[in-house]
């Protein structure tokens, strides 16, 4: 989960490294990437029946200390930053094509976060 209030504190040239280096070493990642569809991607995690799959997003805001011009760009990377005020407006749609989703939202200081089962 790369959406934070640090993510490129080491600049973009930095993020770019440090997502390089994860996707070469086959290390799936959410909330940052080389773009904004990448960055808005989940991270997929298959499960050992063959059927089932993890999802896990990742998000910052900016009320979490994540900076306006941090936000991915679609040709730029970034980190996934959610521009609603409410973050539950943008959540019962994905509810629906799911069986089991865990959310976590934590505003003001840390990134929010949802894991889906389906």
């Amino acid at each position: 989960m790369l959406a934070n209030n640090h993510t490129a504190d080491w600049g973009f040239e930095g993020l770019r490294e440090t997502l390089s280096s994860l996707t070469s070493a086959n290390i799936s990642f959410a909330g940052a990437g080389f773009n904004a569809a990448s960055a808005a991607a989940p991270a997929v995690f298959p499960l050992s029946d063959g059927r089932s799959r993890v999802l896990v997003f990742s998000a910052g805001h900016y009320s979490s200390g994540v900076p306006a011009e941090w936000k991915a760009k679609d040709d730029r990377e970034g980190v996934n930053i959610i521009d609603v005020e409410d973050p539950n407006t943008s959540v019962p749609k994905l509810k629906k094509q799911i069986g089991m989703m865990i959310e976590h939202f934590c505003f003001f200081l840390y990134p929010l976060s949802y894991v889906m089962l389906i």
